[in-house]
């Protein structure tokens, strides 16, 4: 409709301001790019790819300070909009498989969104299929799929 075409061009609009913000020291926090980048992807906004990468690179800064539901959905986004942003995945791939914190964190829907986004991303931006971290999260996060496999709901599975 036309009133959802003109929020998505409001929304273009915002992301570039929230990227252009991104430099101002200490403006960055995970929820903020999560809840950004997630709206983008929900409405299928096609930005600028500088401007996500450089929402990329800013996550990829506060990369420890994420929560798991947080991660999952940001990466969730990242993978829908397309983005190929090696830095980000692949540092994720690493926290995931050596944070207790985040396996112990995450819940049946963050799972979830965490292996589609893996596979996304390795599908989108390594049709070869020679992209070594996703492999590495699947075997990390597997003990953290099984304890939450009762719990999925069908959709998720």
């Amino acid at each position: 409709t036309m009133r959802f075409k003109s929020s998505r061009g409001l929304m273009y609009k915002m992301a570039n301001a929230f990227t252009s913000g991104l430099q101002d020291e200490g403006s960055v926090k995970p929820v903020t790019v999560t809840k950004m980048v997630w709206a983008l992807a929900t409405a299928r906004v096609n930005v600028r790819k500088e401007t996500l990468l450089n929402m990329a690179d800013a996550a990829v800064g506060v990369l420890r300070a994420f929560k798991a539901p947080e991660l999952s959905i940001t990466l969730w986004a990242f993978a829908r909009l397309g983005c190929c942003h090696e830095r980000l995945f692949t540092q994720a791939a690493h926290l995931l498989c050596t944070s207790p914190r985040l396996q112990e964190e995450v819940h049946s829907q963050g799972i979830a969104n965490l292996l589609w986004a893996f596979a996304r991303h390795a599908q989108a931006c390594h049709p070869d299929g020679q992209w070594h971290a996703s492999s590495s999260v699947l075997t990390h996060l597997l003990p953290t799929c099984i304890r939450l496999l009762p719990n999925l709901r069908p959709v998720e599975l």
